[in-house]
């Protein structure tokens, strides 16, 4: 208590701020930022046909929000400090965002800082695409490749044996490792993956004893995009992207990851299983760019799609650094408690920043906000992850719950098609899948919804710093 509501921000801001208003219609909320700030141009969300708002864009209005971003001179800024905008309750300078991601070669290394804002090469467990056009001084040609030859087929061949290896290198890693005592369980009794069918992370909350499959929820996940990929065929999925100048598709990865974890088929076309719920319709808000990186004006963009479309959860792996002692943010608390009131959860990743156990880190933005469920990660022996962002701060940064986040094995949109990733951005949407089971078997929406998730959850034996209420646990 006490904060202003007028943030000034720091330096990993785009210039453009992000505002909530009081709960009006449309129209008188347009008029008050017109009125109030003097913005005499704004579009609201279902006029713009793509997306502008990335940095530099038009101001955009989110209905379903009551929220907006736009572009605002000191003057008007002043006007909103000095409380002078009665109908504006925050404002925020907007953020950059990124894909949460551990690169495998850094947790080999025992190096967990995140590459924020990573490239396609960077973030994963090798690079994911080929490298893009570079500017710079001009390389030496290189010679033909043999007839019958492409790239394509190259990088196949190169990320086939990649995979190879990097699971090789799992197992190895496995038979080393000492028993993981499986919580609640008798003294001496190890947890041992076999993940020939179906993934250790589905295998850990449980989700192959379910008897859901999210039959008829609408599971929405914002990042950067989606497929293509074989084993979706036949599902439902209706995409956006909210980032101008790139379709829906999936240049970098991540997001095709996030969405195989929450939503992937029961029976996808090479084993093991890797998805929750299987039958559930997906939404699909490219918020991030083929790089990873995005802005909370194309978050809250992505949010107010979802929750026009009548999402039941929204997934975001996806967030930004916050400092020890730092608030959340007020703009993003008020649109999450909008979002629960509509029926709508909105589950985030608690950030990949710390380095245990010398360093743990406060949970990031906006998974920080007290009406968001933040979402840590553990390993495949039940301890944290050492990337994992900790509940350091009070009032509402604490860690939530958590999910398998180490070594996790889903789909991704580039061949091979498969790969294992690490990062709260894995933990995340086995949350997400899992929430849309309890949709349907429960029929709560909203808060109740998140209750009665929280009710389920496996109690670990570690810090509620760090697990929250415990592991995440399938209906």
């Amino acid at each position: 208590g006490g904060e202003s509501p007028f943030d000034e921000g720091g330096g990993n801001t785009t210039g453009r701020y992000i505002v909530v208003l009081r709960e009006e219609d449309t129209k008188t909320s347009l008029g008050a930022l017109r009125d109030e700030l003097g913005i005499s141009h704004i579009e609201a969300l279902e006029d713009v046909k793509e997306s502008k708002s990335g940095p530099g864009g038009d101001n955009v209005f989110f209905p379903r929000l009551n929220a907006a971003v736009v572009d605002l001179n000191p003057e008007q800024v002043s006007v909103m400090s000095r409380g002078g905008a009665s109908r504006i309750l925050a404002a925020e300078p907007e953020r950059y965002v990124h894909a949460l991601a551990v690169p495998q070669s850094m947790m080999q290394q025992g190096m967990f800082k995140p590459m924020l804002g990573a490239s396609p090469l960077e973030v994963g467990t090798e690079p994911m695409l080929p490298s893009l056009p570079q500017t710079g001084p001009r390389r030496e040609a290189l010679p033909p490749l043999p007839a019958g030859v492409t790239p394509e087929y190259l990088r196949g061949y190169r990320d086939s044996v990649t995979a190879l290896i990097n699971d090789l290198l799992v197992r190895t890693e496995q038979a080393r490792m000492p028993g993981a005592v499986v919580p609640g369980a008798a003294e001496g009794r190890v947890a041992t993956w076999n993940e020939a069918e179906v993934t250790w992370g589905l295998q850990a909350t449980g989700v192959i004893g379910s008897s859901f499959n999210g039959q008829g929820i609408k599971v929405a996940v914002l990042d950067t995009g989606f497929g293509p990929h074989q084993d979706f065929a036949g599902r439902n999925i209706l995409a956006r992207s909210f980032v101008q100048g790139q379709t829906p598709a999936d240049g970098h990865g991540h997001g095709t990851h996030c969405i195989g974890t929450a939503c992937g088929p029961e029976r996808p076309t090479a084993l093991p299983r890797y998805g929750v719920a299987f039958a559930a319709d997906i939404l699909v808000g490219k918020v991030l760019n083929n790089r990873g990186s995005g802005t909370d004006g194309g978050i809250l963009a992505g949010i107010n799609w979802a929750i026009s479309q009548g999402a039941h959860v929204i997934s975001m792996s996806l967030g930004s650094e916050v400092q020890p002692n730092e608030p959340y943010s007020q703009v993003y608390e008020i649109v999450a408690q909008r979002a629960l009131r509509q029926g709508t959860l909105i589950v985030a990743a608690a950030g990949n920043e710390s380095d245990r156990p010398s360093h743990i880190a406060a949970v990031g933005h906006p998974a920080n906000c007290p009406s968001i469920v933040a979402v840590g990660a553990i390993d495949m022996a039940y301890g944290i992850a050492p990337f994992s962002c900790g509940g350091i701060n009070p009032n509402g940064g604490e860690v939530n719950i958590v999910a398998p986040g180490v070594d996790v094995y889903s789909s991704i949109s580039m061949p091979p098609f498969y790969r294992r990733l690490n990062g709260t951005s894995m933990a995340t949407p086995h949350v997400a899948g899992i929430v849309a089971l309890f949709a349907q078997a429960t029929g709560l929406r909203g808060l109740l919804l998140w209750q009665a998730m929280a009710r389920r959850v496996r109690a670990l034996p570690l810090p509620t710093r760090d697990v929250g209420r415990g592991l995440v646990q399938a209906p």
